[in-house]
């Protein structure tokens, strides 16, 4: 996991990463992991079997907006 969020922070293109569904105790690994790195984190889903996390990168003077419903890719 933490492989994962080194090669997100590294790749500029990216501003989000979409996780696949885990449980909560992964989930909170990754809210920790991500803490740590400096990034960004929400679980979306509406059941445990379902939820996932959103990673995002914090960008100085930019504010992250998100919209309930919206299918993340």
């Amino acid at each position: 996991m933490e492989q994962e969020v080194s090669q997100f922070i590294q790749d500029s293109s990216q501003t989000r990463r979409k996780f696949e569904s885990m449980g909560k105790i992964e989930r909170s690994i990754v809210h920790d992991v991500v803490e740590v790195a400096g990034l960004t984190s929400f679980s979306f889903g509406d059941d445990e079997e379902t939820r996932y996390v959103m990673i995002f990168k914090k960008v100085s003077g930019t504010r992250i907006i998100i919209t309930w419903g919206f299918p993340f890719n």
